[in-house]
C-alpha cells in the first residue's frame, strides 16, 4: 500500500518536474514536433523522480535493494504509456481541428451524381437503340410483338444476329446496323455459328420467323 503511495507521488513529482524543465527550454518546430518535445521533458522529470523516489524508499527499508531496479523501470514504462498516449490524444484533436475547419468544397458528390447520371443516359440510349433490347435474356409474346409491322419484325430478327457481330450482304440492313452505337460487324454471313446463339435468342427468332410467315 506505502509502496504503490510512494509511486503515484513519484509519478506526479516527476511530471511536474518534467513540466518545470520544459518552462525554461523555447519550444520549436510543429505541433509535432513540440509535442515530442514536451514528452521528453516529462520522461527526463519522471526519471530523476522515480530515482529520488528510489533512493528515499531504499533508506525507508520499503524497497528491497534487489527490486529497485526492476520496479523502477516499470513505473518508468507506465509512465512512458501514459504519457505517449495523451501525447496521441493531442494530436488527434488538432488533427480533428484542422480537418473541421478546413473550408474544401464538396463538387466530388456532385460529379458523383452527373457520372451516374451521365452513365444512366448513355445505358438508356443503348437500349433504346434496340427494337428488342431483351431478346438475348426473356422470351418476346406473340402479343408484344404484334404491335411491330413487316419491316420492323424484319429488323427484329437481324438485330439478334448483329448483337453478335454478323456482316451482311443486303446493304440496306448493313447500312441500317452501322447506324447503331453498339453494332461491331465483323463475321462474314458464310462463317456465322448459329451456336453463339442462346436459347433465348434462338426462340425469339423463331417466333419472328413464325410471324412472318403467318402475315
Amino acid at each position: 500500500m506505502l509502496l504503490g503511495l510512494m509511486g503515484f507521488l513519484a509519478i506526479v513529482f516527476g511530471l511536474i518536474i518534467g513540466h518545470k524543465i520544459s518552462k525554461h527550454f523555447v519550444l520549436f518546430g510543429t505541433v509535432q514536433g513540440i509535442l515530442e518535445q514536451k514528452m521528453t521533458f516529462y520522461v527526463i522529470g519522471l526519471g530523476i523522480s522515480f530515482f529520488i523516489f528510489a533512493g528515499i524508499s531504499k533508506a525507508a527499508g520499503i524497497l528491497p535493494s534487489d527490486q529497485k531496479k526492476t520496479d523502477s523501470s516499470s513505473y518508468v514504462t507506465q509512465s512512458q504509456k501514459r504519457t505517449s498516449d495523451a501525447t496521441k490524444s493531442e494530436k488527434s484533436d488538432d488533427s480533428s481541428l484542422v480537418s473541421s475547419t478546413t473550408n474544401e468544397p464538396e463538387e466530388s458528390y456532385e460529379s458523383s451524381d452527373a457520372s451516374d447520371e451521365s452513365d444512366s443516359d448513355v445505358s438508356t440510349n443503348t437500349e433504346s437503340d434496340y427494337i428488342l433490347p431483351d431478346a438475348d435474356k426473356a422470351y418476346y409474346t406473340r402479343n408484344e410483338l404484334s404491335e411491330l409491322d413487316a419491316q420492323e419484325l424484319r429488323l427484329a430478327k437481324n438485330e439478334i444476329y448483329a448483337r453478335h457481330g454478323l456482316l451482311f450482304k443486303d446493304q440496306e440492313l448493313q447500312r441500317y446496323f452501322d447506324s447503331k452505337s453498339w453494332y461491331q460487324g465483323s463475321i462474314p454471313p458464310g462463317k456465322f455459328d448459329d451456336n453463339v446463339l442462346n436459347k433465348y435468342e434462338k426462340e425469339n427468332i423463331d417466333l419472328i420467323v413464325s410471324m412472318q410467315k403467318d402475315s
